[in-house]
């Protein structure tokens, strides 16, 4: 029986693609949806069409080593595969001791979106697989995550070698997904193999210390909250920053300190310079030009907390003096020493003595 094309069975296709069933398809994987919507717009010039489903397919056709393919780009959800113990480690009942040598198996990490079953039905019959992955460990590992559901199901043909390859981008921009397409390498098994010790040791630790330390604190407690007490390579340190700092806290002596605080209701009644300055700044005409208002905006928000750190304060209720209509509040703040304390504020006060004087000469 002859084989119908797409557009003889009445199915909408893009130009150019009803000879499709002739032509090599090249199957692009990414990391996340938004990811490969963007890719195939870039290589396809928006001139793409998009099935629909829990993950969208988007297909397209272009010259590709020489060759018109027939393009799908569709995606992942981060790790497609998970590892874990076999069945007979499962129970609590195995020595926490033992599961350092024991095996671990993959599976696929979310059986309800069904990531593997669509990876093989669009990878049937392929010519090429091009993985768009993240450009670090974790993609390079989620590569050959994404390999082992497709290769079994393609077709490689002779025009297109090898059948995979990797593309590496920085930035998610048309030159970039060019660039990746013209230079295109391989996946980095060794990048993968890191990443798969890192997973297996995050499994055997974590899991062999949570029994072990939930097992003995069941035992000692019995009002236990809990009825699991997890260990994890990354929440266990992080635990221990949390408990050294409460530590320190409940170990904290406090002690008395001095701010230094001078009140001159007369010698400002009227705002410091550089506050008016900025405040005439900021009432200057300004450029009508919309593109100018987010510097602006910026300038302005700067020139506020400028103006907030003045050492004039210009309020009835000033911080420290409840009482004063002014007063002047020194930035550094607190002083754990009385006496130099002391001495800044003579030091202050002679200062602004010496400056009433002589605006009453001028």
């Amino acid at each position: 029986a002859r084989r119908t094309s797409a557009a003889d069975r009445g199915l909408p296709v893009p130009a150019a693609m009803d000879d499709r069933d002739r032509r090599p398809l090249v199957v692009c994987v990414a990391e996340k949806p938004s990811l490969a919507a963007s890719i195939a717009s870039f290589l396809s010039d928006g001139k793409h069409v998009t099935r629909r489903g829990n993950l969208d397919v988007h297909e397209f056709a272009r010259r590709h080593d020489g060759v018109l393919c027939d393009f799908r780009v569709t995606a992942v959800t981060g790790h497609v595969l998970s590892i874990d113990f076999p069945a007979r480690f499962q129970s609590w009942d195995v020595d926490p001791a033992a599961l350092f040598d024991a095996p671990v198996v993959k599976k696929e990490a979310s059986r309800g979106s069904r990531v593997v079953e669509h990876l093989e039905r669009e990878a049937r019959g392929a010519a090429q697989l091009i993985l768009w992955l993240d450009c670090d460990r974790e993609g390079e590992n989620i590569c050959f995550e994404v390999m082992d559901a497709c290769v079994p199901v393609m077709r490689p043909q002779s025009a297109l070698r090898p059948p995979v390859r990797r593309a590496k981008f920085s930035a998610v921009t048309k030159p970039s997904v060019e660039a990746a397409m013209r230079n295109l390498g391989l996946p980095d098994v060794n990048q993968a193999r890191a990443v798969d010790a890192r997973q297996e040791l995050d499994l055997k630790i974590g899991v062999a210390f949570t029994r072990f330390q939930t097992n003995h604190f069941r035992d000692k407690f019995s009002g236990l909250d809990s009825s699991v007490v997890s260990y994890g390579p990354c929440q266990t340190p992080t635990l221990s920053f949390v408990a050294a700092r409460r530590k320190q806290i409940a170990a904290h002596d406090p002690e008395p300190f001095w701010r230094v605080v001078l009140t001159c209701p007369d010698l400002f009644a009227t705002p410091s310079l550089s506050t008016t300055s900025r405040r005439a700044s900021r009432a200057s005409p300004v450029d009508d030009d919309e593109r100018e208002r987010p510097r602006r905006v910026r300038e302005e928000k700067k020139a506020d907390a400028n103006a907030r750190e003045d050492s004039v304060t210009n309020a009835p209720n000033a911080p420290n003096a409840p009482n004063a209509p002014n007063a002047v509040v020194w930035r550094r703040g607190r002083v754990f020493d009385k006496s130099v304390g002391e001495a800044y504020e003579r030091l202050v006060s002679e200062s602004a003595r010496g400056g009433a004087r002589s605006g009453a000469r001028g």
